[in-house]
């Protein structure tokens, strides 16, 4: 009976200590997936990418976390944009977003954002066409200035699930 106490506590110690530990770390360093013709990188720590976020309170940021997300954007551009037109696209070698929703590679980081108090996801936008510019977009964020609709960003709160900033280069 003791040694099955033990077995038990054992379990019990696992299963609600170790596993945790083990998902935090194994999720703490940034990690990239595709779906269908779309891919992501999911960077874990803000300060080391230079974008001059808080890092997030949290350590883990789920994949399905991730795609969810990046879902409430587009319905959010497709009900904010239903009677007008985006701007700064479709102009030259500028692509229209919604159009063009699976022909970008996406940058992700979670922070704290101070103001809001909340931790949020900032989405970073960039078109296949010039992606071949930014050759370590996995490694490093892409750092751009103009562009047009070839990249953009939005900015998601985790508490509320909502987008609270949107902006096109």
């Amino acid at each position: 009976m003791f040694e099955r106490l033990k077995i038990k506590r054992w379990i019990a110690t696992f299963t609600f200590i170790v596993l945790p530990l083990i998902k935090l770390s194994a999720q703490s360093k940034s990690f990239h997936f595709k779906r269908n013709n779309t891919e992501w990188i999911v960077f874990a720590d803000s300060k080391k990418l230079g974008v001059g976020l808080p890092t997030s309170r949290i350590n883990v940021l789920e994949e399905r976390t991730v795609i969810s997300s990046d879902s409430l954007i587009r319905r959010y551009l497709e009900h904010r944009f239903r009677d007008g037109e985006l701007p700064q696209q479709g102009g030259g070698n500028c692509p229209v977003i919604l159009d063009s929703w699976d022909d970008y590679y996406r940058q992700v980081v979670f922070y704290y954002d101070e103001e809001k108090s909340e931790d949020c996801i900032l989405f970073h936008y960039v078109h296949k066409s010039v992606i071949v510019n930014h050759p370590n977009w996995k490694e490093r964020w892409v750092f751009i200035s103009g562009g047009c609709s070839n990249y953009w960003m939005a900015r998601i709160s985790l508490k509320s699930r909502e987008v609270f900033s949107f902006g096109i280069n």
